[in-house]
């Protein structure tokens, strides 16, 4: 699907410390939630009351097009695997991707599993992963 014209961030992570890298991953990983969740909070020309949403976009973003793929349903470990892969094979190296899977919800509170996994422009096969278990 595409989205138009997102406010995507600058994909630079920092490296003077441990904490700006730890700041740098949140702003990102909730950048790219929100992506996922098609929220109005990064699309391009957001005007929203700040006493509604304290959101702030990361620092250097600016309005490009952005493609998502989305399936919801049963899919296989191995098929994500796969898909994955043919990913990292596919897109030229400069180029930049995120791959997040989510399991189903266990109960009435939402506790699922969820892996994300993202490459960064330029990176020459470094990643970053982020992995949320559920409450057990």
């Amino acid at each position: 699907m595409d989205n138009g014209q997102i406010n995507i961030p600058n994909f630079s992570p920092p490296v003077e410390s441990k904490e700006d890298f730890k700041d740098f991953s949140t702003e990102i990983y909730e950048w790219l939630s929100l992506v996922r969740l098609q929220s109005p909070r990064v699309q391009r020309g957001d005007q929203i009351d700040p006493y509604l949403s304290r959101y702030r976009l990361p620092e250097g973003s600016e309005p490009n097009n952005l493609c998502t793929i989305t399936w919801q349903g049963f899919i296989s470990p191995a098929w994500c695997r796969k898909t994955l892969l043919d990913i990292v094979d596919t897109l030229p190296p400069k180029g930049w991707f995120a791959f997040s899977t989510t399991t189903f919800s266990k109960g009435l509170v939402g506790d699922n599993t969820e892996c994300t996994i993202l490459r960064l422009p330029n990176s020459s096969g470094e990643y970053l992963m982020w992995e949320v278990e559920a409450h057990e």
